[in-house]
């Protein structure tokens, strides 16, 4: 049986996606990866944002590496960041705000063995 994850960043209860407000760093959610080994994340900034998207990756919530190499955003842009084989067991997806304002919406969907 396949093992799947799909957590939007920033919705309500309702489940409609309202964003996360990039105007100072957001704190980052973990999830839970266990048995999930494929991750993919799709994000959209609007506004006029201007900071570092890095996924990280930790095996005890307290130690956390990045996951590929942090995304540069210095305007409103969206894009993917797809990850195979990924074996630790939590994952949190870190915006590190130095200027601007703006609203982060993101998806993180997930499948595993």
């Amino acid at each position: 049986m396949k093992n799947e994850l799909t957590v939007v960043f920033g919705s309500n209860k309702n489940g409609n996606q309202v964003g996360v407000s990039v105007a100072t760093t957001p704190t980052p959610i973990v999830l839970d990866i266990r048995n999930i080994n494929n991750l993919s994340v799709t994000y959209e900034f609007t506004g006029a944002p201007t900071g570092s998207l890095q996924p990280e990756v930790s095996n005890d919530q307290i130690n956390w590496y990045a996951l590929g190499s942090a995304v540069a955003i210095s305007a409103a842009t969206s894009g993917r960041l797809p990850f195979t084989d990924v074996p630790e067991q939590y994952f949190q997806l870190a915006y590190t705000a130095t200027s601007g304002s703006g609203t982060l919406f993101a998806m993180v969907n997930g499948k595993g063995f």
